[in-house]
């Protein structure tokens, strides 16, 4: 029948018969795949004990957001191969959505606090670029902020609600990607209100550390490169805008010269976990050390970015005692292309993140965490 095969044709064009001709995709399927492909691919730490596995499984049945968000992420992994799924992956996300706005109706109404649906918020702010490249996530992260907000205000975030594992994860999964999130925010993070700064002092840790599916050993680094993130975006809306009130702009900027300084001394004084202090964590796929050197290339990365934005703190740094008297530096370079000192400082440092980051090999799970190391030392 003519009719008959021009439609076939026709379906073939537009790509109608692609997903059964492709995989024959069920929803059970996408959900296979977001177990068996996703976990691997999000996570810097993959094990059974994942709470990106462990808390999806049992959050599965009773929360259809969860069941529609994983589906979504094993679509925005499938487009690369199947780029005829795109509109389906928009598909599961906007029911996710649907979903996620009960969740938090609910939650309002009963004044409480789930943690399945800051999971999903986690789970769709850092995979929306996987379906536009120029989403970032932003509105799923302002709501994952006021949920983070409410949970740290709680009488159980005292000593009996911080143990708890589940909160654990989600407090070092926000900080990582308000770390992310801070140097592609348009509204930077809120300025210190008070003439004075806070103090700053490394939070007690224990001898062991598991290390965090989705950040590794660098904890109290993703804090310190969140808070320098914050004071680059309001230095560079500063300097775009004529600001009606100098005197309060001058007082702003002066705090957080300050703020700069004590974040540099924060991040030379955290202590970097060693192998022995790493617990085991049922992974061959990523030995200890590269989640260390990782850490340490972070490190640099917040300095890089500290002495880049103010030359006048790493010149006190170095009339203080040499930069390459402690971990900063392996060794120094000289760079005959660069007259400044400061300059010249600041290229040794790019390169040694690179050095500490390029001998890791590319089937090593902490390679999830390289794109803003390369990007920093690169730039």
């Amino acid at each position: 029948n003519h009719s008959s095969g021009s439609a076939s044709l026709l379906q073939s064009f537009y790509r109608l018969s692609m997903h059964d001709q492709i995989s024959g995709f069920s929803d059970d399927s996408l959900v296979s795949h977001y177990f068996n492909h996703i976990c691997p691919l999000f996570s810097a730490v993959d094990s059974e004990d994942n709470p990106l596995r462990t808390l999806v499984t049992s959050s599965l049945m009773d929360y259809p957001t969860i069941y529609f968000t994983i589906q979504s992420m094993a679509i925005g992994h499938l487009t690369n191969f199947y780029p005829s799924m795109v509109s389906l992956g928009i598909v599961k996300r906007s029911q996710a959505w649907i979903f996620l706005q009960r969740d938090l109706r609910r939650q309002r109404m009963e004044n409480s606090l789930e943690y399945p649906v800051f999971l999903s918020l986690l789970l769709l702010g850092l995979s929306s670029a996987w379906h536009s490249q120029t989403h970032l996530g932003l509105p799923y992260l302002s709501l994952a902020r006021c949920l983070m907000k409410s949970l740290l205000t709680r009488s159980e975030v005292g000593e009996a609600g911080s143990s708890r594992p589940e909160a654990e994860f989600f407090y070092t999964a926000m900080m990582y990607w308000e770390m992310l999130a801070t140097f592609v925010d348009p509204v930077p993070i809120t300025p210190f209100l008070s003439r004075a700064i806070p103090e700053l002092k490394i939070p007690y840790r224990q001898r062991s550390v598991l290390p965090h599916a989705l950040t590794g050993v660098a904890n109290e680094v993703y804090y310190a490169l969140a808070e320098i993130g914050g004071i680059l975006r309001r230095r560079r809306d500063s300097d775009k805008r004529t600001f009606p009130f100098q005197k309060h702009e001058n007082s702003i900027s002066n705090l957080d010269n300050e703020w700069a300084r004590s974040l540099e001394n924060f991040l030379h004084s955290i202590e970097i976990p060693t192998e022995e202090d790493i617990l085991d964590y049922k992974n061959l796929t990523v030995p200890k050390a590269d989640l260390i050197q990782t850490a340490q290339a972070y490190r640099l990365v917040g300095l890089l970015e500290i002495y880049n934005a103010f030359p006048a703190i790493l010149k006190e740094r170095l009339c203080k005692r040499s930069i390459f008297d402690s971990f900063v530096l392996d060794s120094r370079i000289y760079h005959s292309a660069y007259q400044n000192e400061n300059d010249a400082l600041l290229v040794e440092i790019a390169i040694n993140i690179l050095d500490l980051v390029k001998c890791i090999p590319v089937r090593s799970s902490s390679c999830r965490l390289h794109h803003l190391l390369l990007v920093a030392a690169g730039s």
